[in-house]
């Protein structure tokens, strides 16, 4: 038999005791299209991690095998080059929150109809933008997002829906993207990546969920932050919807950037779960945003 092309999944055995299928998932139980699962086909080649799912996906000595029944059982081996891009699975840990110092809080807003807090602030992104020298602003912003909100725990964390709360380990993006006609659908960047991998995936990706045009998300839904952006707007507020009180999933908007004397801004807005974050993590969050903004700025100018 020919050696495989380089990149190529080709078939192999599961380990002993182990059983893969590559069956479509089920999905789950909300209508909302955000938290809809789709099939495991499209999952296998996007490597999607369901821990919440009754078919869990694993790696086994390089292979990617999706626990089921049998008989469908099949793993599939994928080169580094395919692999690239996800360095690790979508993990989290469980957060005893009667423990944590947050534990009133939690408690607290958790009685509330609308436990939701929401800032909007404007952002300088002078160096940022004159820098930027023709590279992809939205893909561009939304890395220096990406990696802010991501070095706050409390924007990590989500509440399931048994009420319990788990830490992920990396959160990436759920973003809006308009097909020709003005209507948007969902893609996804997965992967804590340098700069110019990120890039290069999500205008890839891109393509892709432009070309389903289905409002679907592949991946682990409540990992998610949900991000947008209203790029005809320069605005001073911006309201998200939620789906109900436990939805915990952060949202993170931008607006129309302007110059005025010499400076240019843009409104970031960001929306959270009050149970699970406060005033404080949000001012960290753009004060993170402020320094991996300049520091992509000094990176390019670095290579000027």
């Amino acid at each position: 038999m020919p050696p495989k092309a380089r990149g190529e999944a080709v078939e192999a055995p599961c380990p002993a005791g182990v059983t893969a299928t590559s069956e479509q998932a089920t999905t789950s139980r909300t209508p909302h299209p955000r938290y809809r699962m789709t099939e495991m086909a499209a999952l296998a080649v996007q490597l999607g991690w369901y821990r919440e799912a009754s078919l869990r996906p694993y790696v086994w000595a390089g292979a990617f095998c999706f626990f089921g029944s049998p008989p469908a059982s099949r793993c599939f081996r994928f080169s580094p080059e395919v692999l690239f891009y996800r360095r690790w699975p979508v993990s989290y840990q469980l957060i005893d929150m009667t423990k944590d110092p947050r534990s009133g809080q939690f408690a607290y807003f958790r009685q509330m109809l609308f436990p939701f807090a929401g800032i909007t602030a404007e952002v300088d992104i002078t160096d940022f933008a004159a820098r930027r020298q023709g590279r992809p602003f939205f893909l561009s912003f939304l890395y220096a997002v990406v990696r802010a909100a991501n070095a706050i725990p409390q924007l990590r964390r989500r509440i399931r829906a048994d009420g319990s709360v788990v830490e992920y380990d990396w959160c990436p993006p759920s973003y809006t993207a308009m097909k020709p006609d003005g209507v948007y659908v969902y893609c996804t960047v997965e992967g804590d990546l340098p700069y110019e991998s990120f890039v290069v995936l999500g205008q890839r990706r891109q393509e892709e969920v432009l070309r389903r045009g289905t409002l679907t998300e592949d991946g682990d839904a409540l990992s998610f932050f949900f991000v947008s952006s209203l790029p005809w707007l320069h605005y001073s507020q911006l309201e998200h919807p939620a789906v109900s009180a436990d939805d915990s999933n952060p949202r993170i908007s931008w607006g129309k950037a302007v110059t005025k004397h010499g400076r240019t801004t843009l409104p970031v807005s960001l929306f959270v779960n009050h149970a699970l974050a406060d005033g404080l993590h949000i001012s960290q969050f753009f004060s993170g945003l402020e320094r991996e903004l300049q520091a992509l700025a000094d990176s390019w100018q670095a290579e000027e």
